[in-house]
């Protein structure tokens, strides 16, 4: 059982439909079009290319001795097909890197939500229809957005939800 969320971090893939040119996705651009960073936003532009996972470091309750242990899970929304649900939470072992191109770290802030927290906004994504939509609030970055919003100190979004 999960008992704190200690760490949330923004993860991002490359844009893969676009093959060789992947890489190349504009990610900066509708970051610094939406203005995030001027309202005190946190977190990917709802319309951005690309797309946008979390990886969460939790403490949890170890069932046979009762101690806390500390434990690595990737959030992961919309990726179905991939995964045969819109929402996974699988254990990862590492970060990607803060790099440029390809899988990498965006960000991270200190995790201040409880395990019951988590499960109640888990609870409330669990079993949505995704829709890449920006103004559907249901794709990719409008879920990260939430978790930033509910398990962080940082806004994740407002109520324009760019």
């Amino acid at each position: 059982r999960i008992k704190r969320v200690t760490r949330v971090y923004w993860c991002s893939d490359p844009f893969n439909e676009m093959g060789s040119l992947r890489d190349l996705s504009p990610r900066s651009l509708p970051r610094w079009m939406a203005a995030r960073q001027s309202r005190g936003l946190s977190g990917p532009a709802t319309w951005e290319a690309g797309h946008s996972y979390a990886v969460i470091d939790v403490e949890a309750v170890d069932p046979q001795s009762g101690g806390l242990q500390q434990q690595r899970y990737r959030l992961n929304w919309g990726q179905g097909i991939k995964h045969g649900t819109n929402l996974s939470m699988l254990p990862q072992d590492h970060l990607p890197e803060r790099k440029v191109t390809g899988d990498r770290l965006e960000s991270d802030w200190e995790g201040t939500c409880s395990g019951d927290e988590l499960y109640d906004l888990l609870k409330r994504w669990d079993g949505r229809l995704y829709d890449s939509a920006p103004s559907n609030n249901s794709n990719c970055h409008h879920f990260v957005q939430e978790l930033i919003h509910r398990c962080t100190a940082e806004l994740g979004y407002d109520a324009h939800r760019d």
